[in-house]
């Protein structure tokens, strides 16, 4: 369906903490750089722009802290990356637009957040910064309907 800037799709967020961490060697939504583990904090920093917010974790991590009490989606399949909490985030709320964050984004904070969420733009497949070097940051950005679906079609065609 088209969509148009005037009826743009509810906003979800979901802070993107199912890696392995395996070169860090501890959980990286579990470590403190700010007031709580950074999974929590991430969270509720997305909370204040999104209707709800989500963790994205892998099946190891269910029930063990600091996911044990949040709302979380587990991964449904082995993961190969942030695309995978991206698609199942997606599967399980298809209409939806998401605010995805890396849950290593120690200096994420409010202003920045608020940046992004007001420069959406509902038409495009995402809205994201680029970076000094003019790369597109995939991991602090707003993903539209459009855009995930595009994105499970390629990993549907064994693009990682």
């Amino acid at each position: 369906p088209e969509v148009s800037e005037s009826h743009r799709p509810p906003l979800l967020g979901l802070v993107l903490a199912g890696g392995d961490s395996r070169r860090m060697g501890d959980d990286k939504g579990a470590i403190r750089y700010h007031s709580a583990a950074h999974a929590v904090f991430l969270r509720d920093l997305l909370a204040s722009r999104c209707e709800d917010v989500f963790v994205s974790i892998n099946s190891h991590q269910a029930g063990r802290p600091p996911y044990a009490g949040l709302p979380v989606i587990v991964d449904a399949r082995q993961r190969t990356g942030p695309a995978t909490g991206l698609l199942a985030a997606h599967a399980a709320h298809p209409a939806a637009a998401w605010l995805a964050v890396a849950v290593d984004l120690a200096l994420l904070d409010a202003p920045t957040v608020a940046s992004l969420v007001s420069r959406r733009r509902a038409t495009a497949a995402a809205t994201a910064f680029r970076n000094r070097d003019g790369i597109i940051e995939p991991l602090c950005a707003v993903w539209e309907p459009a855009g995930l679906a595009l994105l499970a079609e390629r990993a549907a065609g064994g693009d990682p």
